[in-house]
């Protein structure tokens, strides 16, 4: 039906008539139709941008393309009415890595958090990672200067 006009400008539609407080012309479903309208990034566009609009939950969110761990927690941070992810559907995501499971403990504080020993066994746990962990999440397990020298952890 809405084949012709891509999920971008119709987002981009629906919130100018929001901001003038008329009627949105496009329905989730019709956005959803669209060939782009079903990737994660555009679904958490959509809830975030139109909070009055019919919201996407978060089935449709982790079945969308591109649905990563990255984009897991930024649902928990900017959609806090939203079902939030947990932990365990984060660390199953494509793309959980040190990386994000530092970003997932220095911005969900109230989630379940990454334990060290999760973090040291991750992908991507360089010597930087370690450093950026001791750094920003502070309330965690830290790393020694050996650990961070080495490359190695020790674990209990």
């Amino acid at each position: 039906m809405n084949k012709e006009l891509d999920a971008y400008t119709m987002l981009l539609a629906n919130k100018e008539a929001q901001t003038k407080g008329e009627k949105l012309p496009y329905t989730k479903q019709q956005f959803n139709e669209t060939n782009e309208g079903n990737t994660s990034s555009l679904i958490f566009d959509w809830n975030l941008s139109l909070p009055t609009a019919e919201q996407f939950i978060k089935l449709e969110h982790s079945e969308g393309r591109h649905c990563n761990a990255i984009a897991m927690a930024h649902w928990n941070i900017d959609l806090p009415h939203a079902e939030p992810y947990t932990k365990k559907e984060h660390s199953e995501a494509k793309g959980c890595t040190a990386e994000t499971m530092r970003f997932w403990n220095e911005c969900l504080p109230e989630a379940e958090p990454y334990t060290k020993e999760e973090h040291a066994s991750a992908e991507g746990c360089t010597a930087e990672a370690k450093s950026l962990w001791n750094l920003v999440v502070s309330k965690s397990e830290q790393y020694t200067k050996m650990e961070m020298i080495t490359n190695k952890t020790v674990t209990k």
